[in-house]
């Protein structure tokens, strides 16, 4: 006889003699185990993205070039704090900047007392104002120079920033030079 007849124990017993409940039981942990896989996969994935992001602190690197008096660049790399907004994230940037290199031979690319007043970030556009210090005349700064590589340099790390306007002491300066 081909048909199933019902077990004492309310099971399903076959023509063999296997019970299926037993078999749909078997399914069932079997598509359990698999989900266990996949979240155990998930979990593994965010602890490694997790620490990463512990092991370089809550930073993202940055690049800055700086140049010396005999005209040869340098590329340093800087890890600066992720913040929740593009504009600090740029102020940093320009902070980080107007400190220099940290390799020796190198000069710096602003007056050593130069800093940034105000930076606003709107529509794409960077509006940057630094202290009248930065037009003190110092050897080796070379003051048009020193703005080109600061404007690329913005561009080049933060890729939503379409133009950089600068200002000294709250007035336009190199408008110009730099597209804008």
């Amino acid at each position: 006889m081909n048909t199933y007849n019902e077990g004492r124990d309310g099971g399903e017993f076959s023509k063999e003699g296997g019970i299926v409940r037993w078999e749909r039981l078997l399914g069932f942990v079997l598509r359990r185990r698999f989900l266990c896989f996949l979240a155990l996969v998930l979990l593994l994935a965010l602890g490694l993205t997790a620490l990463l992001d512990y092991r370089t602190g809550g930073r993202e690197r940055k690049s800055m070039v700086f140049r010396s008096a005999d005209g040869t660049s340098i590329v340093e790399q800087r890890m600066l704090p992720r913040r929740p907004d593009a504009e600090t994230e740029i102020a940093d940037y320009v902070r980080e900047f107007l400190l220099g290199p940290i390799t020796t031979g190198y000069d710096l690319p602003f007056p050593r007392e130069t800093g940034l007043l105000s930076l606003m970030y709107r529509e794409h556009a960077v509006y940057l104002n630094l202290n009248g210090r930065v037009l003190v005349p110092t050897e080796g700064v070379e003051l048009r120079e020193s703005f080109r590589v600061l404007y690329a340099g913005i561009l080049r790390n933060f890729p939503e920033v379409r133009e950089v306007l600068f200002f000294i002491d709250g007035r336009a300066a190199f408008v110009r030079e730099f597209g804008n």
